[in-house]
């Protein structure tokens, strides 16, 4: 062989193996990812696999480490779930996920009935708590209204109107917009919450503990949250505001639904006197809490739980201040009423995804956790937070309580 000849395939073979040297190390550069944590720290290295909870990637030192899923950042949140099931990415960005029914509120109690005192004059306290437990569990969480002293009722009506006033017009206009975006993304667009990015989408998916049968009466309290008759401004008067506090009181009855625990709840009288009698109530599968009631006027009510809602109706009315979750709520509605907007009008899951990764809310919840501001990003605390009316039969024990 000619002289010329070898020195051409030398220059061949050592082109061949360069290529094939670079294809290989594109091939490691191309596994090796950059992972980036909420708090914006970030270390490069191959994923391996998820493991429960945690990501395993391979650092360069050739060291596995395992990531807590929950301490990323949503897009390598994202990175990490693509990465584990490439096959459920891809054909299912053009897929548009089936909407979810809304589930129709078990209440057989209309707003009239509602706002009719169903205690009438001198009630025993068996009756009384009848009364109480009974229309409670038809679905009739205005129940409480109607157990509280006339005073307390009274406070409660004037805050609801300052915290509507404060809001004004314009940013009730913006609220009912906000939860009309967030009932359309609950409706059509269920997968993408709970797939990917579930555990990190604020204001839907921290609302739920068990989609497969809560999302429909979710789904159906957004609907009705987001009916625009509730947001008219003649309902925000002395005039309407008890009906319209009725009528937010029956859009709870769907959060009801979505804890039929709640409305487990059962009551034994032990001891009598009178005008102050001793009562085992259980709720639930807890155990039974001895709660005293004393009788004031035509209700009996437990007057430690009287005293907490009035302290706190005192606090709001001496600092002249809007609550702290409703000025949270104003200052961030402009950030995040644009964003839902985008996510409602998704046509992708891929377009959802990037709507949510490039709006830094993720960003914004995570540092609201680590604050310890817990509860910002749950829609359903919103009636109770703007209406001011207890969660639940005023001076009974709460499901998960530890009494």
């Amino acid at each position: 062989m000619k002289v010329l000849d070898k020195l051409f395939l030398l220059r061949v073979w050592g082109l061949a193996i360069y290529l094939l040297c670079s294809l290989n190390l594109l091939a490691q550069d191309s596994a090796t990812q950059e992972w980036t944590s909420f708090d914006g720290k970030s270390l490069k290295g191959q994923f391996v696999r998820i493991d429960g909870k945690s990501v395993v990637l391979k650092l360069p030192t050739g060291k596995e480490v395992n990531v807590k899923l929950s301490s990323l950042s949503f897009e390598s949140h994202l990175q990490a779930l693509k990465l584990s099931k490439p096959e459920a990415f891809g054909k299912d960005l053009l897929k548009v996920p089936e909407k979810t029914e809304a589930a129709q509120s078990a209440t057989s109690v209309t707003l009239e009935a509602a706002l009719a005192n169903p205690f009438g004059e001198n009630p025993t306290i068996d009756s009384f708590l009848q009364v109480a437990t009974s229309q409670w569990k038809r679905g009739n969480p205005f129940i409480s209204w109607h157990m509280l002293p006339t005073n307390i009722r009274e406070e409660i009506a004037q805050q609801s109107l300052r915290n509507m006033e404060a809001l004004g017009t314009p940013g009730r206009s913006q609220l009912s917009q906000l939860i009309s975006s967030l009932s359309k993304i609950a409706t059509e667009k269920r997968e993408w919450i709970l797939g990917a990015q579930g555990s990190h989408f604020p204001f839907l998916a921290g609302a739920v503990s068990d989609p497969q049968k809560q999302w429909p009466y979710l789904v159906g309290f957004l609907q009705k949250l987001s009916e625009a008759k509730l947001w008219q401004d003649d309902n925000f008067n002395q005039a309407n505001i008890e009906k319209w506090l009725a009528s937010m009181s029956l859009v709870m009855g769907y959060l009801n639904q979505m804890h039929p625990e709640k409305s487990n709840i059962a009551y034994e009288v032990v001891s009598q006197s009178a005008d102050s009698d001793d009562v085992d109530v259980t709720v639930a599968d807890q155990k039974p809490v001895k709660v005293t009631f004393q009788k004031q006027g035509n209700l009996w009510i437990v007057p430690e739980a009287i005293q907490e809602i009035e302290s706190q109706l005192q606090e709001e009315k001496q600092t002249n201040a809007k609550p702290q979750g409703l000025t949270m709520m104003s200052a961030g509605m402009s950030f995040v009423a644009p964003v839902m907007k985008e996510l409602a009008a998704a046509r992708t899951r891929q377009e959802f995804d990037q709507a949510l990764a490039s709006s830094g809310i993720q960003q914004m919840m995570g540092a609201g956790a680590r604050s310890g501001a817990g509860g910002a990003g749950d829609m359903t605390q919103l009636p109770a937070m703007l209406t001011g009316l207890p969660w639940g039969l005023p001076g009974f024990p709460k499901v998960g309580s530890g009494n």
